[in-house]
């Protein structure tokens, strides 16, 4: 999808956004317009040679930096942290991802920036 417009019963714009994909088909570009097609927020996202997103940047229509995410991987691909901060770099929140032998996701962990437990999601798989 390159382009979404989202109407309400009347016709008026409710939702608009276009999006831009690079030779691999990850998207790279996201902008977020407002109901008088003004861009409201922009998005960035960038991937490592494996394809995998590395990090997410949202921005205001004058280019100043909202918000971010930064993403790390293992060895095998699998993702095992996420790093939201703000503006100005501080971390919001970070969340943990563990994975069993046979790489399936066993817990899922979220602290604020202080470190603080926000959630904590324990996976069981029965085969």
């Amino acid at each position: 999808v390159i382009e979404e417009i989202d109407y309400d019963k009347t016709g008026k714009i409710k939702d608009h956004f276009t999006a831009t994909y690079n030779k691999d088909n990850d998207k790279i570009e996201e902008q977020i317009f407002d109901e008088n097609d003004k861009i409201k927020k922009k998005k960035t996202l960038k991937y490592n040679a494996k394809g995998d997103k590395v990090s997410q940047t949202t921005m205001d229509p004058a280019g100043k930096i909202i918000e971010s995410t930064i993403f790390s991987y293992n060895a095998n691909g699998e993702k095992i942290a996420e790093t939201e901060m703000d503006g100005a770099n501080k971390i919001q929140r970070k969340v943990f991802y563990i994975y069993d032998k046979k790489s399936l996701l066993i817990q899922e962990k979220s602290v604020d920036g202080a470190g603080a437990l926000i959630k904590e999601i324990r996976y069981v798989y029965e085969y």
